[in-house]
């Protein structure tokens, strides 16, 4: 996830959509993470690679 998305303001003008908003992160301190393992190897992608990883391969 892209850091700028997290650091975004939230303005929520809705009192019932404020409060869900306010109990749903109230509720993420309390609950555990979970340990994920990765199935395939993490590569970062620049450049051209990023336009080879996408490329669409149905027309070949």
């Amino acid at each position: 996830m892209a850091t700028k998305s997290i650091l975004k303001t939230v303005e929520v003008k809705d009192n019932t959509l404020a409060q869900a908003l306010y109990d749903a992160l109230q509720e993420t301190k309390t609950k555990q993470s979970k340990h994920v393992e990765l199935s395939s190897p993490c590569v970062e992608l620049r450049g051209e690679l990023v336009k080879e990883f996408f490329k669409d391969t149905t027309d070949e």
